[in-house]
């Protein structure tokens, strides 16, 4: 196939004065581009996220360690970094981290990075249209930039953005290579290795572009053997720092997969079940309601208002897209950007689909919208009516562009009043960096306190905005983040009454409320975007005695408390303790609704004993809040271990989630199930089954 600069159509006279004109259009589109994505980068998203403080956190706290690992071996130059509890960071560690080093850690340069990082994808998918030919490849600028799903996401820090940008620019160089530009296959694997690096889905998006590749393109690597092979070599080169990870981090991927409450890891589902679940998962992402249609994604926050990904009236050039592809499926753009479509939801698949994990799927969305456009206009033989098309439709989609980012910062910050944990998450720049300073000052020997429940991973934002302990500024001091049940729980971290502490508003009833507390003396009301009370910001008074009133709790609820229920059909004796709330019948005879409530800083230990030996075939725990435990279960015969397991479960909001393991059908006695400590806050379950296997069953 021929490049586009050895294109007939751009050898005669007609041809170049096309080709320069859009040229002219494209770095108007882009000056447009710039203009509306880089302004006002911290109004909208309204939230300042975890993960996009963590980046330049991770890349400062890595110099303090002498640039090496936080973890064993600390190896130097580590391929990971830790993002709470997963090892998924790399690239955008180092990117944002050197930016930072210029240019300061502030949100600004945080989203700004993401910004031009996300552009030059789109530069590299406008250059690759332009290479298969396609007169209008410059309207990728425009067309992306009225998406108000990429809006939303290339304006954040969040590492997807680079992730698909860099694989963008592993299409547009793999196609240099494929049409001729066999020196390209460098920056193919170099881009290619960037966007594996970068985002932790982008390791599956290049494992199947790379297999589907290989097979298609078979015959071009035989012909070109010493290049493909020069491009393997330095692929595994690239390859090597992952590699050296993995040996020395076994154990990375499984406490991925588990922080990620994948249904991969759920022993309750069979291999049948679990490809369904994928398969399902992975036809999501081509559902053009998703990305056309009114979005519904899991969580608020990657929601671009309560529009579409991609604006619903360009479904219709996208369908057209499809026609003008399949007429042309030959050409190896076309079959690469297919290969794209392919890989882009099947990582995000093993989860739960959406917009960040799958966020490569942009590319051949807009590749189709411009093909669709495409062939319309070339049904155009008047010159003026072609330019009109030409000039007036980018114009209209540029003002279309702005037209949306003016709706995002106008509706942005009450469209979703949902600000706290399972919502917008919204806080961080005005309580560490607006409210705490101004505090700091002003009491300077006050320890300071701030509640953690409203957001994932606030440790993240204590040092993003300059908190630190053992600064000498007192503005600039260590922060506590520390919920209610954490001050009076077994550490006993409660501050002094002239301490100062932050709750978010949706605790602060529960604080009031505390048969701890004495006192709330307020010092500042901290406005949420739409008006109403986001924190409260104050010195907490406690009773005189609480502490001794929190020792004897504590002594009293490790107590066992034997009772006798029925349960699988006949009387049973349990002994059980661990509890805040509820009993032996609620957690194993309950009825929906009901919960019990774990004591924080106690195992919950539950012991039955069966009046005879029966084989249990099913141990099910339902889970009801937010939390993180350890299930260790085991069934005895006499005092024999017939089976035993240590599972941990990440458990969120909304319906149960259950966690079920069958057993080893061997006769049994004596049943043990031990929640181990769930840390500084309790959790809850909405009970434990037992289920055992019918006797009277032919």
């Amino acid at each position: 196939m021929e490049s586009a600069a050895s294109s007939p159509e751009l050898t005669n006279a007609a041809g170049r004065r096309r080709d320069a004109a859009a040229w002219v259009l494209f770095v108007l589109s882009s000056a447009g581009y710039l203009a509306i994505f880089l302004s006002r980068l911290e109004d909208f998203p309204i939230y300042f996220f975890c993960d996009e403080a963590i980046q330049t956190v991770a890349f400062q706290e890595l110099r303090e360690r002498d640039w090496r690992g936080q973890d064993e071996p600390h190896e130097l130059l580590p391929a990971y970094f830790r993002n709470n509890l997963k090892s998924n960071l790399s690239l955008s560690v180092y990117l944002q981290g050197v930016v930072s080093l210029w240019l300061g850690q502030r949100i600004e340069v945080v989203r700004g990075v993401s910004v031009l990082a996300g552009f030059s994808g789109v530069v590299a998918l406008a250059l690759l249209l332009r290479r298969a030919r396609l007169r209008e490849w410059w309207l990728a600028v425009p067309v992306l930039a009225c998406a108000p799903g990429w809006f939303l996401h290339s304006r954040t820090g969040f590492e997807c953005g680079l992730m698909a940008a860099c694989y963008a620019w592993f299409l547009f160089f793999y196609h240099r290579y494929r049409t001729g530009d066999l020196k390209s296959i460098f920056g193919a694997m170099l881009f290619g290795a960037g966007a594996f690096y970068a985002y932790a889905n982008g390791q599956g998006l290049m494992l199947v572009s790379g297999l589907a590749l290989l097979v298609l393109d078979w015959r071009w690597h035989r012909q070109h053997l010493r290049w493909a092979g020069l491009g393997l070599a330095f692929a595994l080169l690239l390859f090597a720092p992952y590699v050296r990870f993995r040996l020395q981090h076994p154990t990375m991927m499984q406490q991925h997969l588990a922080d990620l409450s994948t249904y991969l890891t759920n022993p309750a589902l069979g291999p049948a079940e679990k490809l369904l679940t994928f398969l399902r998962e992975y036809l999501s992402g081509f559902n053009p309601r998703f990305w056309f249609g009114p979005v519904a994604e899991p969580y608020l926050r990657h929601q671009p208002l309560d529009l579409g990904h991609f604006t619903w009236l360009l479904l219709p050039f996208a369908l057209l897209g499809l026609g003008f592809a399949w007429k042309h499926r030959g050409d190896p753009a076309a079959r690469l950007l297919a290969v794209a479509a392919a890989a882009a939801p099947f990582t995000a698949a093993l989860a739960e689909f959406g917009i960040t994990r799958g966020l490569a799927m942009i590319w051949p969305l807009a590749a189709l919208v411009v093909a669709g456009w495409e062939l319309l206009a070339r049904q155009l033989r008047e010159r003026r009516l072609a330019g009109a098309l030409r000039w007036g439709g980018g114009s209209l989609l540029l003002l279309w562009a702005l037209t949306l980012r003016t709706e995002c910062l106008a509706r942005g910050p009450e469209w979703s009043r949902t600000y706290g944990l399972f919502g917008m998450q919204w806080g961080a720049q005005a309580v560490f960096r607006d409210c705490l300073p101004g505090l700091a000052t002003r009491f300077p020997t006050a320890r300071i306190m701030v509640s953690h429940t409203w957001a994932n991973f606030p440790e993240a934002f204590v040092p993003f905005f300059g908190w630190r302990r053992g600064r000498s500024t007192p503005a600039q001091r260590g922060i506590e983040l520390n919920a209610l049940e954490q001050m009076v729980g077994p550490q006993q971290a409660a501050p002094d009454p002239g301490d100062i502490v932050v709750f978010p508003a949706a605790e602060m009833p529960a604080v009031l409320a505390h048969e701890y507390v004495e006192a709330f003396t307020p010092l500042q009301r901290i406005r949420a975007p739409d008006g109403s009370v986001g924190f409260y910001v104050g010195h907490l008074r406690f009773q005189p005695d609480w502490r001794k009133h929190a020792a004897e709790k504590l002594r009293r609820l490790a107590e066992p408390v034997e009772s006798r229920i029925e349960i699988g059909g006949e009387p049973a004796t349990v002994r059980l303790s661990g509890l805040e709330k509820g009993d032996a019948r609620t957690l194993l005879a309950g009825s929906a609704g009901d919960f019990v409530r774990l004591q924080a800083g106690l195992p919950l230990k539950l012991v039955v004993h069966l009046p005879r030996e029966r084989r249990l075939r099913i141990v099910e725990v339902r889970h009801a809040d937010w939390g993180r435990s350890e299930l260790l279960a085991r069934t005895l015969r006499g005092r024999v271990v017939v089976d035993a397991w240590v599972e941990r479960t990440d458990v969120f909001r909304g319906d149960p989630k259950i966690r079920r393991r069958e057993m080893l059908e061997e006769p049994i006695d004596t049943i043990e199930i031990e929640i181990k400590e769930p840390g500084l806050l309790p959790i809850e379950l909405r009970g434990i089954s037992l289920v055992f296997v019918d006797e009277n069953a032919p």
